[in-house]
């Protein structure tokens, strides 16, 4: 499959038809989407304008399947990564939501991608939005200290982080001194 043109990419930023392409059902159309949407997320000028999309492109995860998922958290970890953490906020928390599931999915990629924007959108979240973030961070307790344990070593790394980070969140002392240790029996005590 040939890489999208430069034409193709401009007619693929308008938002009407974005968001139409993304509730297809037929994968490979979707998939070329999803390509094109990387490629313009990778983009600083293109990848703000993707912002309000992001729970159309979330909502593709509904397929289960691998590629759609690792170009899913691509895509959401670009455009986060250009928005900075102010223009994020508004999206962070349904984000988060969203990623909970991937982080057992099949795929180590998608787990250690997945594993790694959580991460990163929690620390966009702000004071106001701090509550309802609260309750999706204590959720992704218990599959972040499963995931230490995984095979693929950049995927246990990548929880050990993310759990130190809900710690900082949550204000749990006693669970970042355990997170930063890395003594899962003491973490499961702390939990």
């Amino acid at each position: 499959v040939m890489d999208p043109t430069e034409e193709n990419l401009q007619e693929l930023c308008k938002p009407a038809l974005l968001q139409r392409l993304l509730k297809t059902e037929s994968l490979p159309v979707l998939w070329l989407v999803l390509r094109g949407l990387v490629l313009l997320s990778e983009r600083p000028e293109t990848a703000k304008g993707l912002r309000d999309l992001l729970p159309d492109v979330m909502g593709t995860l509904q397929f289960a399947n691998t590629s759609i998922a690792l170009k899913t958290t691509k895509i959401s970890r670009n455009v986060m990564t250009h928005l900075g953490k102010r223009e994020a906020r508004p999206i962070a928390v349904e984000l988060a939501e969203k990623l909970l599931p991937l982080f057992s999915h099949v795929s180590s990629e998608v787990r250690e991608g997945s594993i790694r924007l959580f991460k990163d959108v929690m620390e966009a979240v702000v004071w106001w939005q701090k509550r309802n973030m609260r309750k999706t961070v204590r959720r992704g307790l218990l599959p972040l200290l499963f995931q230490m344990s995984d095979e693929t070593r950049s995927v246990a790394e990548a929880s050990g982080e993310a759990l130190v980070c809900c710690a900082k969140f949550l204000k749990w002392k006693e669970l970042k001194h355990q997170a930063k240790r890395k003594g899962k029996m003491e973490i499961k005590e702390c939990l």
